[in-house]
Parts: structure tokens; C-alpha cells; sequence
């Protein structure tokens, strides 16, 4: 399945999700499914390398 980039209208592979542009400004991130896919992502790698249980609490 294949997810559009609303900032960029770029169109991103859902299997390997994560915004390509993190650090600039996105007026759609908080409602952006690419962002909120990728983040769960990287919640999940780190919670398999055994990351800290701070990191659960991310907002941003």
C-alpha cells in the first residue's frame, strides 16, 4: 500500500514508513499517518533492543 506525503505529495511505501523530512516544519505531522507509522516503528525497534521506558511517552 502506498501513502501520500500531504507536505510533498510524494508518495511513500507503507512497509517501510517514516517522514523523510523530520526535522523541518510540517503543518499536517499531527495528523500525518506516514509520521504516526513510522514513530510506532521506531517505538518497537527500540523496545526490541531493549530502549528505555521513557521513550514510550513521546509527543513529537
Amino acid at each position: 500500500m502506498k501513502l501520500r506525503c500531504e507536505k510533498y505529495r510524494k508518495e511513500v511505501e507503507s512497509d517501510t514508513p517514516g517522514c523523510e523530512h523530520p526535522g523541518e516544519y510540517c503543518r499536517f505531522r499531527e495528523s500525518c499517518v506516514i509520521n504516526f507509522l513510522g514513530r510506532e516503528s521506531d517505538r518497537e525497534a527500540r523496545k526490541e533492543s531493549g530502549g528505555s521506558a521513557g521513550d514510550e511517552d513521546e509527543n513529537g
